[in-house]
């Protein structure tokens, strides 16, 4: 961590590495599960191989590598953010030949500007990465007592922060919003292609609004994902700190975060409660309630998947476990949409002939 701070700050004299210091250890992504699956179990997460990253994406049957996401989204990816799809049914009066035009040209323009968007994409996530590590030294140092010039500076750094990712978000936005156009004229030349009034048509209708309306669902959820994810990560390092220190101000710290994420995710819950389960309800059929044929909501899918999210009020530990894991459910199912979104992209420009250039790809 300190290395990383001095490499950031790039203050005069400070050390210069002449590489990346992880590069003299051997079998990093080892080390780093069993650093953070010994952590897990030393805070009384039971079963903590569970939640490893590796085990939830073993899950998910089918899903191919993220280099074929990369193809398609072209960069976009990398932000980590979820990107929402325009309503493609609008689309359908558009004539064929020149939602294919429209589509050829977004498909140009992103071709065109891929290492760039690559680069703000990367830029994005790195700066939510960096603000949430200051939010926890933020709160760190003000629950050590440190002087109030510190704070001070950290809350500065933390506010410069938001500022200059929102400056780079709004760039983004504008990436993303061609994007969702580009996917939008893709669902309705799908569309297009399948007989009218058929069952055929119909059913790949409801799949396609399934996978818009889990994806904008998601998009419109976003910040408090985030604020769920941010007040996750300082309980995380409260409770390091409680192994030293167990008075009352740092359970009363754990505690008010755990009342945050307890208030995020309950918001959360109540949103995906109106929302339908966007995939196979294979993933539930060993909830008890579960009635063939019944629509699933997402909420009540993750409440099947994610053990034990009413323990979320019981304790802070608990309380970090669950919302931990939601949010590793929620990551891999904005994945998951990529990868249907890209199944599609792909199909349509086989089928319309579309490249990116006069060459083919």
């Amino acid at each position: 961590g300190r290395i990383v701070q001095v490499e950031q700050t790039q203050e005069e004299g400070a050390c210069y590495l002449l590489g990346a210091a992880i590069s003299l250890l051997r079998d990093v992504p080892a080390l780093a599960r069993t650093v953070t699956l010994n952590q897990y179990q030393y805070l009384g997460i039971e079963q903590a191989d569970n939640y490893a990253t590796s085990h939830a994406r073993a899950s998910f049957k089918g899903e191919s590598e993220s280099s074929s996401v990369h193809d398609f989204y072209l960069g976009l990816e990398r932000s980590s953010r979820v990107v929402k799809i325009d309503d493609f049914h609008a689309l359908n009066a558009i004539p064929v030949a020149t939602r294919v035009q429209e589509y050829t040209d977004l498909l140009r323009h992103f071709h065109a500007r891929q290492a760039e968007l690559t680069e703000l994409a990367e830029a994005v996530r790195n700066f939510e990465f960096r603000k949430n590590l200051v939010h926890t030294r933020k709160v760190l140092e003000g629950w050590r007592g440190k002087p109030a010039e510190v704070t001070r500076d950290l809350e500065v750094q933390w506010l410069a922060l938001i500022k200059d990712q929102s400056d780079l978000k709004i760039e983004l936005n504008g990436y993303e919003h061609k994007f969702a156009r580009r996917a939008a004229l893709a669902f309705s030349l799908a569309l297009s292609s399948a007989p009218e009034k058929s069952t055929e048509r119909a059913e790949l209708e409801l799949r396609l609004w399934h996978i818009a309306d889990g994806l904008n669902s998601l998009h419109r959820s976003m910040e408090s994902i985030l604020r769920l994810r941010s007040y996750s990560q300082v309980l995380g390092q409260l409770l390091v700190e409680t192994d030293q220190d167990q008075s009352p101000e740092i359970e009363a710290l754990c505690a008010r975060f755990q009342n945050y994420q307890v208030i995020e995710l309950n918001a959360l819950m109540k949103v995906f409660a109106a929302v339908p389960y966007p995939l196979s309800v294979a993933a539930v059929s060993a909830d008890k309630d579960f009635v063939p044929g019944d629509i699933l909501s997402l909420a009540a899918v993750i409440q099947a998947d994610v053990a034990d999210t009413d323990s979320i009020t019981s304790c802070p530990v608990a309380c970090h476990r669950v919302t931990n894991a939601v949010c590793q459910y929620l990551e891999n199912l904005n994945l998951q949409l990529m990868q249907r979104v890209v199944r599609i992209l792909a199909t349509v420009e086989k089928s319309y002939g579309i490249e990116a250039t006069s060459e083919p790809r």
